[in-house]
C-alpha cells in the first residue's frame, strides 16, 4: 500500500538530462541565393534542414546547385558551368520568438565543378559566413532573408576559373518548414 503512494509522484517526476530542460526542433528549407560567379550574378538552388537545439542554436546540412546558364569560354568554345556544393550548416539564433529575429550562420563542406560535358571534376573546400532576418509566419512557417560570403579553395582543373571566381557574395531567400 505504501509503494502506491510513490507511484504517481515517481512517475510526475521530471526527467534529468545532459541537456536540461532544452527545447528541440527542426525545419527543411527551400533556398534560392542570387550570388557573384566570375563578376557576372548568377542563380543557385538548394536545400537545407536542421535539428533546433534550445531556442539559440541550429545544426544541419545544405545543399546547393548553380540552376542559372553560366557559360566559360575554353578555347573558343563557350561550356556550360555545373557547380554544386554542401555541407554542414550552423546557425547561432538571437530572439527566436520575436516575430522578427536573426540568425548567424556558417557552412563548412565541399563542392565540385565541372564544365561542359567533361568528365573531369574539380573538388574544392566551400565555407560560407552570413547572417539573415527571420519573420515567424506561423508556429510552423519562417520566412528568411540575408546575406554573406562564400570562400572557395582548391580549385585547380577548371580552365579559365580559378577560386576567386566561385567565391564571393551571395543573398539569399529561404522558406522554413517544421517544428520551432
Amino acid at each position: 500500500m505504501l509503494i502506491a503512494l510513490f507511484i504517481p509522484g515517481a512517475l510526475m517526476a521530471q526527467q534529468q538530462s545532459l541537456a536540461g530542460n532544452a527545447r528541440f526542433g527542426f525545419f527543411v528549407a527551400p533556398v534560392l541565393k542570387v550570388t557573384g560567379i566570375s563578376n557576372q550574378v548568377e542563380t543557385m538552388a538548394g536545400l537545407s534542414g536542421a535539428v533546433i537545439i534550445g531556442e539559440w542554436f541550429s545544426i544541419g546540412l545544405g545543399a546547393y546547385t548553380l540552376i542559372s546558364d553560366f557559360k566559360v569560354d575554353v578555347d573558343g568554345t563557350l561550356e556550360n558551368l555545373n557547380f554544386t556544393y554542401g555541407g554542414l550548416e550552423q546557425d547561432i539564433i538571437f530572439l527566436s520568438d520575436s516575430l522578427v529575429h536573426g540568425t548567424f550562420g556558417l557552412l563548412i563542406g565541399a563542392g565540385s565543378a565541372s564544365l561542359g560535358d567533361v568528365v573531369s571534376v574539380d573538388r574544392f573546400f566551400v565555407g560560407e559566413i552570413g547572417g539573415d532576418a527571420e519573420l515567424n509566419v506561423t508556429n510552423w512557417m519562417r520566412i528568411s532573408v540575408g546575406g554573406g560570403w562564400r570562400f572557395v579553395q582548391g580549385v585547380t582543373d577548371l580552365e579559365g576559373l580559378i577560386n576567386k571566381d566561385l567565391s564571393g557574395f551571395f543573398a539569399s531567400v529561404a522558406i522554413k518548414m517544421g517544428m520551432f
